[in-house]
C-alpha cells in the first residue's frame, strides 16, 4: 500500500441469531402478557457500530399463554428486563452467534402483599405535616422490585395509607408540601426511611420532615472549618454535604459552600445525629483536591463546633 493511499474497508457485523426468554412464577409456572425488554450490556468494537444501525434495545411481551418471547439479535451480552404485576426483575444472557441465547426470568407473582399506614411530623415540633407528598418503593429483594413508585398525598392530619405493597424491603420517601401556586417543596428537607415489611398485618411509621430554615428556638447551630489533614493548612474553599438521622429516618439537610475563609456557619434542625462529607473546592471529580468520606458530627449541648480534616486526593 502506498503512502498517502486511502483503502476502504467495510466492516461485517455478526449475522442476528435466536434470543429465547422465559418468564414465570415463583412455582415455575409461566407468566403470560409479562413485558420484556433487552438492554445491550456495554461493550467496545463493532457494538457500538451496533448501537448506530440498529435497535440496541429491542422489546415485547410473552403471549397469552405464557409461552417465551422470541427475537433475533445481534450476537453480544445483553440485559434482560421482565415486568408484571408490579413486580420487575432482571437477568443476564450471552447470544451466541448462530447458537443464540436463552434466559428465565422468575416474578415472584404471588407473594403476599401489605399495608403501610403513617403519618408526616414536623421534627421539634411533633406537628403534623398536611399536604406533604409520600412516595413508596416495595418489594426489594434479590433483585426484585416494583416496576414503579405509589404515591399519595397526607391528609390535613398528616396521615397517608399505602394498599397492596409487595413484602419486603420497603422505602419510603418524604417531600414537604408544594408551596402555592404549585412551586417545588423546596422549604423542605427531603426524608427516607427504610424498613421490612411483613404481609398480614398493618405497619405503622412516622415520617420526620423538616425545614431547610428551622425555627431558632427548634434548631442546631453548626460551625465548620476545612483543613488539610497532611499539612494541618486551612483550606480556604471547600463544601460539605450534611445529612441528619431521627429515628431511623434521614433526611438530606443540603450541600453548602464555604466562605472565603474556609467556614461554615449555619442552623439545621434538631435532629438526634449529624452526618458529613466533605470536598475542596467542591465536591466536581475533576476539581476536587481533597475529600473527607462521610463522618458523624459530635452534637452538644445542642450545637455542633467541628474542624473536618480533609485528606489530599491522591491524582493518577
Amino acid at each position: 500500500m502506498a503512502t498517502g493511499e486511502l483503502r476502504r474497508f467495510d466492516l461485517r457485523l455478526p449475522e442476528p441469531a435466536l434470543c429465547r426468554i422465559h418468564v414465570v412464577d415463583e412455582h415455575r409456572a409461566p407468566i403470560g402478557e409479562a413485558e420484556v425488554s433487552l438492554r445491550l450490556s456495554p461493550a467496545t468494537g463493532w457494538i457500538w457500530r451496533l448501537r448506530e444501525k440498529g435497535d440496541s434495545n429491542p422489546r415485547g411481551r410473552t403471549s397469552a399463554a405464557g409461552e417465551p418471547f422470541e427475537i433475533e439479535v445481534a450476537p453480544a451480552h445483553y440485559e434482560v428486563i421482565a415486568a408484571h404485576s408490579g413486580l420487575r426483575a432482571r437477568e443476564f444472557v450471552e447470544v451466541l452467534p448462530t447458537i443464540g441465547g436463552e434466559v428465565t426470568i422468575v416474578l415472584p407473582i404471588g407473594n403476599p402483599r401489605g399495608r403501610v399506614e403513617g403519618r408526616l411530623i414536623e421534627v421539634g415540633t411533633g406537628q403534623p405535616v398536611a399536604g406533604g407528598t409520600i412516595l413508596a418503593v416495595g418489594g426489594d429483594r434479590e433483585g426484585i422490585t416494583t416496576t414503579g413508585a405509589t404515591i399519595t398525598t397526607a391528609d390535613a392530619d398528616g396521615r397517608f395509607v399505602f394498599e397492596g405493597l409487595i413484602g419486603g424491603r420497603v422505602l419510603l420517601t418524604g417531600y414537604g408540601p408544594q408551596e402555592a401556586g404549585g412551586r417545588g417543596a423546596s422549604d423542605w428537607c427531603t426524608t427516607t426511611l427504610s424498613f421490612e415489611l411483613l404481609a398480614g398485618a398493618p405497619f405503622s411509621v412516622e415520617l420526620p420532615l423538616a425545614r431547610q430554615l428551622p425555627d431558632p428556638e427548634h434548631s442546631i447551630a453548626v460551625d465548620l472549618r476545612l483543613r488539610d489533614r497532611a499539612t494541618g493548612a486551612r483550606l480556604m474553599r471547600g463544601a460539605v454535604a450534611l445529612f441528619g438521622r431521627v429515628g431511623r429516618a434521614t433526611l438530606e439537610l443540603g450541600t453548602i459552600t464555604s466562605s472565603d475563609h474556609g467556614v461554615i456557619a449555619l442552623r439545621i434542625p434538631p435532629v438526634e445525629s449529624c452526618f458529613v462529607s466533605a470536598a475542596a473546592p467542591d465536591f466536581n471529580g475533576e476539581r476536587a483536591t481533597h475529600r473527607l468520606k462521610q463522618t458523624e458530627l459530635p452534637i452538644v449541648d445542642g450545637s455542633i463546633d467541628a474542624t473536618l480534616e480533609l485528606e489530599p486526593m491522591k491524582r493518577q
